[in-house]
Formats: structure tokens, C-alpha cells, sequence
């Protein structure tokens, strides 16, 4: 069940003691920890006012055993009053049908002023593979009703267990509708994983104007410095029909990348602070990720396993990363022929020991991560595509703020999978805002085994960032990347059982208001491969259709 009130008192008198939180502080963590005493002391949501689910509710990092519930109150958003001063108590209730006549769990959180009244249930004690419904209560209102999902926890000999799951990433409202979310909401899902980019703290599309294809909608803020302009561009976001949808029909793992604020570990303190804090405040994550609110950044990188089918590890490849704009990376002019300034040629820089896009503590606890896994997938989620690919060949160009712009760290981690025999090694990622199916190569490492896969997804609004005729033209020189389509937006959709993993890549158009049909421009098939089954080097992943 949700964490007790003594758990929580002791989690809070912990903080206190060994990490010299401020009282301030301490109220914020023990009101999202849902200390009953404090719940007892906050406000009753008034009768009278708006109703004050205009954001949605969502679920997310989800357990065999357990799931986060978010919901904030902003009934501002409806033409109420904002709720500045008190901190209030929301009902939340799970169960097991959505009529919730059998209720698994319920009780009282406080939506807390300092975190903007958002509401985080951290639910345990739930059965593994179980679909659960919740919903949230105030003031005589009652929320939408989400229907969230624990992970499963298979077990060798198992053949039934299977994971449905969909990647997305790069949502920038201007470029174009999120009719994507409608047909994610109504797929039979597992999960949910969001790459990175679900706000984009510019004003729009560098080079474009009003009107024209790739620029279509306004944000309410052009460019977000402080924790009152992220809130009002992430409230922007959550209250599209179709983004409320898809966070209630299923349980989403959410992490980070440039456009949520945070850029790379050269960004202000405080811009980030304010931007780890509003993701905080309307995601459905665990603030156990948040040391002392965000001033020493937010944990987001993790292992999941599901039984022994499967071990994913969720990256961070922002917060730690030695500064990317080396060997002119961000400098003009730009050589694809477009904007994307980051396409340069590698120098030396690119090339020293010790530099690092997961920081030395993250790349240790990845490569042990790795090692010790006894699954029969393993799964590397990165914001960034890993696969090196060269713009200019034979050696002219790469994306130096990506992966190429680290090769001695990808080397060492590609060397540590090949050394270590990681069964059925997958990459999944997104950022570069079109469809990739690749094999995981780089010059120089011979393997006696197939190289890993990579899946990317394209952005699920976001324009192709550079000159997608230089990509056409240097493809052929590139045979590590089986499919490229920089032409489509949406996102992929994933069946894993213990035998194959499936992944379709399904296109929608955002550039119309009216809703589009999905359409699967391309599917394919990579069969499970035992670890002793002898030397392989050819492709893993098939093409079927």
C-alpha cells in the first residue's frame, strides 16, 4: 500500500539528520510523502470553486509492485481563483474495475502549495502484471478516470508473459498537433517511454515563420527562465485533449533532454532548478529522484526488470555530460546547408580520455548494471541515438552534441557488452526526429557477435533537424544504419515476448488539425539469441513489411 505515515516520517527525519535539509524543505517532501498528520492540516478544496482537474491525471514509473498517481489542482486554468496560499487535501482512490466498487487502496494527499498544488501518490503493495483504475477527488469534483498497469515479473519457462510499449519523443507544441496520443490511448499498451523533449523551452522553430510548414502554434512562453515560466509552458502542454488521454489510458517512464530546460551540465543552476522542479511538479515520477528540490539536479536514471525477461536501464545523458560544444559544435556556419550547427568534423577534443557523456559514477553503475543482468533482453534507453553516423564520408562529419561527440565512451561501453556476453542487447532511443533501425558498429571494435540493435523514434511533432538531403546522399556509406526515414513523424510501437521483439514504426501527420490515421511505414522482427549459441556478425533485425 501507499507508504505509511511512520515510513514517511522516518524517510523525512532522515533527510533532516544526514543531509541538512531545511525545515522548508522538509514540509514540501513530507507533504508529496503524504504524511497523515499534514494531510490532516491542509485545507479542504472549496465547493464553490472551478473544478480543479484541468491538467488530467496520469500514472507513472511503474513497478511489478507498485505505481506513482499525479494529478494537480489548477482551477486558474478553468477561470478560478489561483490557489496561492493554503495546501489542500485531494482524495485518491485505486481499484480494481472502473466503477471502483473493489477498491485496492485509497486515502488523503495534500496537493502542497510549493509544488504548484500537483498531487503524487506512490502506490505499493500491487500485484505484478495487474490493470488497476484511479482517480482523484476535491471539493465534490471528481477527476477523469486513469487506468494504469504494474510491470510484470515473469520467470524463466514462462512463454505467455509478453510487454506491449510504445517510444516517443520530441513533442514541440508548435510544429504540430499530438494526434500521435490518440492512438496511443486507445492501443492495448503496457507502458509508455518518453524520451526526452516534452516541453521545448524555445519559442519556435529557428528560421521559420508564422505560418509555414513546421511553425504553427504559439507557446505562452517564448523562452523559460524561472519556475513560473516553466509551470505556465508545461500547463500549456498538459492541457492538449489528446496528451491528457494517453497519460490516462497508460503508465508512463519519462526522462530528460535539452528542450525540458536542462540543455547540458553547462546550463545555469538555477534555470535548471526551475526546469527539474516544474517536470516534477507535472509528471507522474518519484521524488526520490529529487535530492534537497532539485538544487543538486534530478535523478533519472534507473534499472527496471521485468522477471528475468528483461532488464531496462534508463540513461541521462545531460545532467553529467562534459560540455558538447567542442571542435566548433554551435558555432556558425552550419555545414548541412540548413541550421543544425552541431554537425561538424571531429578533432582531438572529441577524442580525449576520460571525456564523458554519462559522467564517470553513471557509466560505472551502467556497465555493473549490464554485467550483472541475468535477463534475457537488455534494454539501454538513451535520449540520444548511439549509433555513429558519418554526414560527410568517409570521416567529414558528425553529430558532435550526441553519442559521436563521446566515441571513447561508447567505445568502452559497446567493448564492455561485446566482453561481457549482455544477452540481446538493444538500444532504444530518440532526439534526431526521424525513424532509424540500426546496427550498433564503430571503426575500429571487431566482435565476434552481432552488434547490438538500436530502435530511435522519430519526434512526435518535431520537424527533421538539419538538411535531410544530406542524410539521403551520405546513407550508403553508412551500412550500419538498416532504416532511415527522417520524412515521418510519430513513434514506435513494441511487442516483446521471451522469443522476439517486434517493433513497428508508426507514422501520423501533425500538421493538420483533423486527426490523421496511423499508418505503420515499416515493421521489423529481431528474434531472441541465446549467448552461447556461437559466433554471429550478421543483422539481428529483420525488415518484414
Amino acid at each position: 500500500m501507499r507508504k505509511s505515515a511512520f515510513e514517511s516520517y522516518v524517510v523525512v527525519s532522515w533527510m533532516s539528520a544526514s543531509h541538512g535539509v531545511s525545515r522548508r524543505d522538509l514540509v514540501k517532501y513530507a507533504a508529496c510523502l503524504g504524511l497523515s498528520s499534514l494531510a490532516r492540516a491542509a485545507t479542504p478544496y472549496a465547493a464553490d470553486y472551478p473544478d480543479p482537474f484541468t491538467l488530467g491525471v496520469a500514472s507513472g514509473d511503474p513497478l511489478a509492485d507498485g505505481v506513482v498517481l499525479w494529478t494537480r489542482l489548477a482551477p486558474e486554468l478553468a477561470g478560478g481563483p489561483q490557489l496561492r496560499d493554503a495546501d489542500f487535501q485531494v482524495q485518491w482512490q485505486l481499484a480494481h474495475d472502473k466503477d471502483f466498487r473493489r477498491l485496492k487502496a485509497s486515502g488523503i494527499a495534500v496537493a502542497a502549495r510549493q509544488l504548484a498544488h500537483s498531487v503524487h501518490v506512490e502506490v505499493d503493495g500491487l500485484a505484478p502484471g495487474t490493470r488497476y483504475y484511479y482517480r482523484f477527488i476535491a471539493g465534490g469534483f471528481t477527476s477523469a478516470t486513469g487506468r494504469t498497469k504494474t510491470l510484470p515479473a515473469p520467470r524463466a519457462g514462462d512463454p505467455d508473459t509478453a510487454l506491449r510499449f510504445a517510444t516517443v519523443s520530441c513533442q514541440d507544441y508548435t510544429q504540430g498537433y499530438f494526434h500521435a496520443y490518440e492512438h496511443i490511448a486507445s492501443d492495448e499498451l503496457d507502458l509508455v517511454i518518453h524520451l526526452g523533449d516534452y516541453i521545448y523551452d524555445w519559442p519556435h522553430k529557428p528560421g521559420a515563420v508564422w505560418g509555414e510548414p513546421g511553425y504553427l502554434r504559439r507557446h505562452v512562453v517564448g523562452h523559460p527562465r524561472s519556475l513560473a515560466d516553466f509551470r505556465e509552458l508545461h500547463s500549456q502542454y498538459k492541457l492538449q485533449t489528446e496528451l491528457q488521454r494517453a497519460h490516462a489510458a497508460h503508465p508512463w517512464i519519462g526522462l530528460l533532454d535539452n528542450h525540458d530546460g536542462i540543455e547540458d551540465s553547462t546550463a545555469p543552476k538555477a534555470r535548471k532548478q526551475a526546469a527539474f522542479q516544474a517536470y516534477y511538479e507535472h509528471m507522474p515520477v518519484r521524488l526520490s529522484g529529487a535530492p534537497v528540490l532539485f538544487e543538486e539536479g534530478f535523478k533519472r536514471h534507473f534499472v527496471l526488470d521485468l522477471g528475468d525477461l528483461a532488464r531496462f536501464v534508463f540513461l541521462d545523458t545531460r545532467q553529467y555530460k562534459d560540455p558538447q560544444g567542442v571542435c566548433g559544435a554551435g558555432e556558425a556556419p552550419a555545414i548541412d546547408g540548413a541550421y543544425n550547427t552541431s554537425i561538424k568534423p571531429r578533432c582531438d577534443l572529441n577524442h580525449r580520455p576520460g571525456r564523458t557523456m554519462l559522467g564517470e559514477r553513471q557509466r560505472s553503475w551502467l556497465l555493473d548494471a549490464l554485467a550483472g543482468s541475468a535477463c534475457r533482453w537488455n534494454f539501454m534507453v538513451t535520449p540520444c541515438v548511439m549509433t555513429p553516423y558519418d554526414f560527410k564520408p568517409p570521416g567529414g562529419a558528425h553529430f558532435l552534441y550526441g553519442w559521436d561527440g563521446y566515441p571513447e565512451e561508447r567505445k568502452a561501453i559497446l567493448s564492455h557488452i561485446e566482453s561481457t556476453n549482455v544477452s540481446n542487447p538493444v538500444f532504444l532511443s530518440g532526439d534526431w526526429h526521424s525513424f532509424w533501425v540500426n546496427q550498433v558498429r564503430i571503426p575500429g571494435l571487431e566482435s565476434r557477435r552481432a552488434a547490438p540493435a538500436e530502435f530511435a523514434t522519430t519526434g512526435l511533432t518535431s520537424g527533421y533537424p538539419g538538411n535531410p538531403d544530406l542524410m539521403r546522399q551520405s546513407l550508403q556509406a553508412n551500412p550500419q544504419v538498416q532504416y532511415l526515414n527522417v520524412e515521418d513523424r510519430g513513434y514506435v510501437r513494441f511487442h516483446l515476448s521471451a522469443e522476439m521483439l517486434e517493433a513497428s514504426c508508426v507514422a501520423v501527420d501533425c500538421t493538420v488539425r483533423e486527426r490523421g490515421a496511423a499508418r505503420t511505414v515499416a515493421r521489423f522482427k529481431m528474434p531472441h539469441r541465446a549467448v552461447d549459441s556461437g559466433s554471429h556478425t550478421g543483422p539481428r533485425v529483420h525488415r518484414v513489411a
